[in-house]
C-alpha cells in the first residue's frame, strides 16, 4: 500500500488509508489470502437507522429519474437526519448542474483528483 501511495503523482484514497479491495491495482501488491484477512479483520456491524430516516430513504428510492427525485427533495423535512440527507442531495444536484460532476464512469480516484 505504501509503495503504491508513494508512487502516485495525484491524490488517491490510499493517501487517507482508504483501501478498496475490489480495485484491480491491489492484485499486484496483495495475495488472495491477504485480501481475505483485510476484508474480515474487525468487521464492524452497522447500526440500524432510525425509522424516520429509513422511511425517508425508502421514499427517495421510489423516484425513477432525477427530475422526480428533485421534486421530492423540494419538501422540507422535520427530522434533522432527513433534512441533512435532503440538503446533501440538493448540494450534489447543484454541483452536477454546474458541470462540476461529470456524467461519466469515473472512479472515486478520478473525482478526488478534480476536487
Amino acid at each position: 500500500m505504501k509503495e503504491f501511495a508513494v508512487g502516485c503523482n495525484y491524490k488517491h484514497p490510499v493517501h487517507y488509508l482508504v483501501l478498496d479491495t475490489s480495485g484491480k491495482i491491489w492484485k499486484k501488491y496483495f495475495m488472495e489470502g491477504e485480501f481475505f484477512e483485510i476484508k474480515s479483520y474487525y468487521n464492524k456491524q452497522f447500526r440500524v437507522l432510525p425509522v424516520l430516516l429509513q422511511t425517508y430513504l425508502d421514499s427517495l428510492k421510489e423516484s425513477n429519474d432525477a427530475v422526480s427525485l428533485e421534486k421530492k427533495l423540494d419538501e422540507e423535512q422535520t427530522c434533522p437526519a432527513c433534512e441533512w440527507v435532503r440538503n446533501t442531495l440538493l448540494d450534489y444536484f447543484t454541483l452536477f448542474k454546474w458541470d462540476y460532476l461529470l456524467l461519466t464512469n469515473q472512479l472515486e480516484g478520478n473525482t478526488i483528483r478534480r476536487v
